[in-house]
């Protein structure tokens, strides 16, 4: 009973996450993170998103893409992770054709309904990834 109490709790208070902010970046204050070694992308988080649920954080992060591979420039995601264990899940992805989340959103995707074998927890080692060490920041606001 208590497994489907908090299913249930985490399930609207992601849908109340994912109804209350809007993915416009004029509307994030983008705190960087790291840059990769190879100098292509850009990690920020915003810190007034970052919202705890335990020992679990729901916060947007931006990868702003320095070399241009594809037609993305940027993407925005809705994340979340939970502390303990440093794994994290990417909740909303969306690309865009500009840096820093600005231009015309070239593809969006809520994870668990379009692509459910991307919704898995995935480790990520706050001291040897990127990703990580956004991971340890979110984890270290109070």
């Amino acid at each position: 009973m208590l497994k489907i109490t908090m299913k249930n709790i985490f399930f609207k208070i992601v849908i109340f996450l994912l109804f209350t902010n809007t993915a416009l970046s004029a509307s994030f204050n983008w705190t960087k993170v790291v840059t990769t070694i190879d100098g292509d992308t850009a990690w920020y988080y915003d810190k007034k998103s970052v919202f705890k649920v335990g020992s679990y954080r729901f916060y947007w992060q931006l990868g702003n893409y320095l070399k241009n591979y594809d037609e993305d420039k940027s993407v925005i995601s809705h994340s979340m992770v939970n502390c303990d264990t440093y794994e994290m899940k990417w909740i909303t992805y969306t690309g865009y054709s500009e840096h820093m989340g600005k231009g015309k959103t070239n593809f969006e995707a809520i994870m668990p309904e379009s692509e459910p074998s991307y919704f898995v927890w995935e480790y990520f080692d706050p001291k040897t990834t990127v990703q990580g060490m956004v991971t340890e920041k979110v984890c270290n606001e109070r």
